[in-house]
């Protein structure tokens, strides 16, 4: 039981408003739930779903339907089942008129699904093929900068080792001279 100061009395009804003082928010009762229940009072009666609304009028239609017909049948008016039968069947035609134009709209949809997820699919398995292309390229010429970095490293190292040798061949050729023409100043 809520015991709030606004309700004196008995058990508060939905829309019921408390004031506290001046400055402070109203309170207003939304829900009133007699019998504690877990999130009982997190849905509210008012918020049921759309799906049994709609299985709740079926049952009164089909109520209502039911008394006509043992009114009918008291009375005796046979005409009048007969004009209702037909109404009926009308309806009923309809009905599966309207439940065959759902069922081509929904192969259609469907249809319309494949379609878009087969054309999907192509798209990605272009871009996959484009991204693979594209990772060989930037492969090939990876390793053919590679392949030019390392041809210059061994030009270099091989003119390094000419300029040594030349160098070494200089210097031996110097020695020689220098040894020939020291012994000839003897």
């Amino acid at each position: 039981m809520l015991y709030l100061p606004g309700i004196r009395r008995g058990c508060p009804q939905v829309g019921d408003g408390v004031v506290e003082g001046s400055g402070r928010n109203p309170v207003v009762i939304l829900a009133v739930v007699h019998k504690l229940q877990p999130f009982s009072w997190f849905t509210p009666i008012s918020m049921s779903s759309e799906s049994e609304k709609k299985k709740e009028e079926k049952e009164k239609k089909k109520k209502k339907e039911k008394k006509k017909k043992k009114e009918k049948e008291k009375e005796g008016g046979e005409e009048e089942e007969e004009e209702g039968e037909e109404e009926r069947g009308e309806g009923e035609e309809e009905g599966e008129k309207g439940e065959e134009e759902k069922r081509k709209k929904k192969e259609e949809e469907e249809g319309g699904r494949r379609r878009r997820k087969k054309k999907e699919k192509k798209e990605e398995e272009k871009k996959e093929e484009e991204n693979k292309e594209k990772e060989e390229e930037e492969g090939e010429r990876r390793r053919e900068e590679k392949e030019q970095e390392v041809e210059g490293e061994r030009r270099r190292r091989r003119r390094r080792r000419r300029k040594k040798e030349k160098k070494k061949e200089e210097e031996e050729k110097e020695e020689d001279e220098e040894q020939e023409g020291g012994g000839g100043r003897r």
